[in-house]
């Protein structure tokens, strides 16, 4: 599980997001401005897909939004986001609520940290 220490925070690994962003401090504060905008969304299509025990709208929906975790360098939520891909893969939901909860807790601290 992610905590929050002050102005750093152990779910980003932040040399590799620096590399990502290429040492640029404004394109890093305006991607945490688009996480803290897009998350609730992306987090959303997920849940819906979990409710729905739709297996194909999980894989895309958890999909869609890897990519934006992987780019925010997000690491633990990036790992839970795949389970749930490979779950909707898999058409195998008897870990997809337990994720979905982490999922949403990463995001929240994940939030917290980037409007901080």
């Amino acid at each position: 599980m992610t905590e929050l220490q002050g102005d750093s925070f152990n779910g980003i690994d932040m040399k590799e997001l620096m590399e990502i962003m290429d040492n640029d401090m404004e394109l890093l504060h305006d991607c945490y401005a688009d996480f803290i905008e897009t998350w609730l969304g992306f987090f959303n299509d997920i849940k819906s897909a979990v409710l729905a025990r739709d297996a194909l709208a999980l894989d895309h929906a958890a999909h869609s939004f890897k990519g934006s975790l992987q780019y925010l360098a997000a690491i633990h939520a990036v790992d839970v986001v795949h389970r749930l891909e490979l779950s909707g893969k898999s058409g195998d939901f008897s870990t997809v609520d337990e994720d979905l909860k982490i999922l949403d807790k990463e995001c929240q601290a994940l939030a917290r940290f980037m409007e901080s």
